[in-house]
């Protein structure tokens, strides 16, 4: 009877064991299908927080580029306007003073000349021609190029021009008069010739 109950035990056993297994199994099964998922989930959400973050970096770069434009466009802006409300002061101060040109204008005019930048006539009048010589002239020396008569461009092209050359400062001597140096000490010791 022992063996009886040793087999039937075992039967059962084997049973439980064969009836068990795939429940087992598919609990080990669904555990792996849900670490899956959550491994497959953590992937895609690292990947839509890195194109997020790319995004963001595209969007501050393309900010930051219309930022800088904005500031150069600004810039060229308050130049025109400068240039602009220099031109019209120099009208208004012509009409009012009847004035045909500037003073400093013609000196820088005929500083450019002499350094070999035609700046077209030398009428004292900030024209077109005299513009593209300054700028011609800023570019050569290392300045802002303004195409104006700006204080850095009139302190280097005019401040340090040398004069033009002008005539000799000494004077004949008088007709009749004595003359005087070194070719006066020679006929100093000359006889005098005797007029009748």
């Amino acid at each position: 009877m022992t063996k009886k109950i040793v087999t039937t035990a075992c039967a059962l056993a084997l049973g439980v064991a064969w009836t068990m297994a795939p429940a087992f199994a598919a609990d080990d099964t669904a555990k792996d299908k849900m670490e899956r998922a959550k491994d497959k989930t953590e992937t895609k959400m690292e990947h839509a927080k890195d194109k997020t973050k790319e995004g963001m970096d595209t969007a501050k770069d393309k900010v930051g580029n219309a930022v800088d434009k904005t500031k150069e466009k600004t810039g060229e802006a308050v130049e025109k306007t400068k240039d602009k409300s220099a031109d019209i002061k120099d009208s208004i101060r012509n009409k009012v003073t009847g004035s045909k040109g500037s003073d400093t204008v013609r000196h820088a005019q005929q500083a450019l000349m002499d350094k070999g930048i035609s700046p077209g006539p030398i009428d004292g009048k900030m024209g077109p021609q005299t513009k593209a010589a300054l700028s011609t002239y800023q570019t050569k020396e290392n300045l802002k190029v303004t195409g104006r008569l700006d204080s850095e461009t009139k302190a280097k092209l005019i401040d340090t021009t040398p004069p033009a050359a002008s005539p000799s400062t000494t004077t004949a001597p008088a007709a009749g008069a004595a003359p005087t140096g070194p070719a006066a000490d020679q006929n100093a010791n000359m006889p005098k010739k005797q007029t009748q």
